[in-house]
């Protein structure tokens, strides 16, 4: 939902809204039996959410102190109280530590779940430790040093980047409220101050951009002015000003019923702007995490004029171009089958819409070894470098290039002006999504063949709703290539002109 222009919001009803998204999510998955919040990360079919997570219930606990109200105090003292009897001592190796579900007490199947719950303790103790009580308070800080110890077992060298920032703010942060030189010394050294010239892999990852601008914020009370200013700038160039959703290069970028996936950063964006798009407001286990946003005295300017921004990380180019209407963002990443998240990868992806849907168009999956996009006036062009081994009797290895847009009543294609869910190379389509439309047109580059397009509903690789009930839904209308014979070596190019 889109705020009234003539209504800043200030800086405590932003949190209070982004609290109450967090209270939200978690009143609604409390068991009355339990009095436990109930997710299940990973359900079969048919089944129910018995299990009960650490990570979010230290969350939802959280949430409750923030909204400061006498009976949601007490219940988040007396879920603490519950929960930190769970810490693992019993198995030395990773004593200090909690499970994933408190069902696995003792065991602790994930090593780094007491990092991630580090920025919670951090909090939970600044803003809240005076109304704890003495006895719960002592029980408290005797579990935050033992978890400490223990994320401090791990070998820092084997965690990720955003995980290895979280372990350094989180530290430094406890060490600060727990007066322990100890660990502001561990905290200080492992804190590496970032190049300026250079931006870190992650941060084109959505999903941990939330993580690394949570730990930042614990240390840093102002990220703007702070040595990870280039930070605050990226995400600034990142984030559309009409959807708020991040148009960067797509190098882990999921799909929920249609639309991008809510991360922890998007509430971040939320909190910074001060605009809350509709699709925060979805009902998800994941929304307690808007509770860990705090406020920050500069507000993130995003950009909405025409821009475009290009650079070369690691050996990869990118680019993020905007005009008025969209954006859209490109960059020469490998498609790499065997990487973990290909999946989530989109060399070429479009983005548009307002604050009520985001609309995206990307070029995934196929069979393709690279996608490359240029800007030649005011069109674009794709490129599409085909693998030389090819399956024309393989249903889905003959779908050589395929283009997603995700699926609404609005949507249509025609094919030289007529409607129609079939077409040629070198015919024009017509693609319309509410007040916007594509001219498409499909050409070879290099190489010769045969190809025959099809526009039919379907989903995009990266979509994740597609489980249980949900299995047979198509979020998306594709249009693609389908070869009937090729050569070996073959480019396709495509031209895409706003109309």
């Amino acid at each position: 939902m889109k705020n009234d222009d003539s209504k800043i919001l200030d800086s405590s009803e932003k949190i209070r809204i982004l609290n109450e998204i967090a209270f939200n999510a978690g009143k609604a998955r409390i068991s009355p039996q339990t009095k436990y919040l109930h997710h299940c990360y990973y359900p079969g079919e048919g089944e129910s959410h018995q299990t009960i997570p650490l990570y979010e219930n230290f969350l939802f606990i959280y949430t409750l102190l923030k909204s400061k109200t006498g009976e949601n105090v007490t219940e988040a003292k007396k879920l603490l109280e519950g929960l930190l009897r769970f810490q693992n001592n019993q198995v030395e190796k990773s004593k200090g530590n909690y499970p994933i579900y408190l069902h696995e007490y003792p065991d602790c199947k994930d090593r780094n779940i007491g990092i991630h719950l580090l920025p919670v303790f951090a909090l939970i103790y600044k803003g809240f430790h005076q109304i704890l009580g003495e006895a719960l308070k002592k029980e408290f800080v005797i579990g935050t040093e033992n978890l400490l110890h223990y994320c401090w077992e791990i070998p820092p060298e084997n965690l990720s980047y955003s995980v290895k920032l979280t372990l350094a703010a989180g530290t430094l942060s406890l060490a600060d409220s727990l007066q322990s030189e100890e660990f502001r010394q561990k905290g200080e050294a492992l804190l590496q101050k970032p190049d300026p010239e250079k931006i870190h892999p992650e941060w084109f990852y959505p999903d941990q951009q939330g993580k690394i601008f949570t730990a930042l914020h614990l240390i840093y009370s102002d990220i703007s002015r702070s040595p990870w200013k280039k930070f605050w700038e990226f995400l600034q160039i990142m984030y559309d000003q009409n959807t708020t959703a991040y148009i960067g290069p797509a190098h882990k970028v999921y799909q929920i019923e249609g639309e991008p996936e809510v991360n922890l950063i998007d509430f971040h964006i939320a909190g910074l702007t001060g605009v809350f798009s509709k699709r925060l407001y979805s009902d998800r286990a994941s929304n307690v995490e808007a509770s860990l946003v705090q406020p920050h005295p500069e507000i993130l300017a995003l950009q909405n004029a025409s821009s475009k921004h290009s650079g070369s990380d690691e050996g990869v180019e990118w680019s993020v171009i905007r005009n008025n209407i969209l954006s859209w963002s490109c960059s020469d990443i490998p498609i790499d089958r065997n990487h973990t998240h290909w999946k989530s990868i989109s060399p070429f992806r479009m983005c548009w819409g307002d604050l009520t849907k985001v609309r995206t168009c990307v070029a995934q999956g196929g069979n393709c070894t690279s996608i490359r996009a240029t800007e030649n006036k005011e069109e674009i062009i794709v490129e599409f470098t085909l693998l030389e081994e090819f399956n024309v009797e393989d249903k889905d290895l003959c779908k050589e290039i395929i283009l997603s847009f995700d699926h609404g009543n609005d949507i249509s294609a025609a094919v030289e002006g007529v409607k129609a869910n079939t077409f040629y190379p070198g015919n024009e389509i017509i693609f319309s999504s509410g007040n916007i439309k594509f001219s498409l047109n499909f050409f070879i580059i290099e190489g010769e063949g045969e190809f025959f397009g099809h526009i039919m509903p379907g989903n995009r690789i990266s979509e994740l709703a597609l489980k249980n009930e949900n299995r047979f839904n198509a979020y998306d209308m594709q249009i693609f290539l389908r070869t009937l014979r090729r050569s070996s070596l073959c480019r396709i190019g495509l031209r895409i002109n706003m109309i």
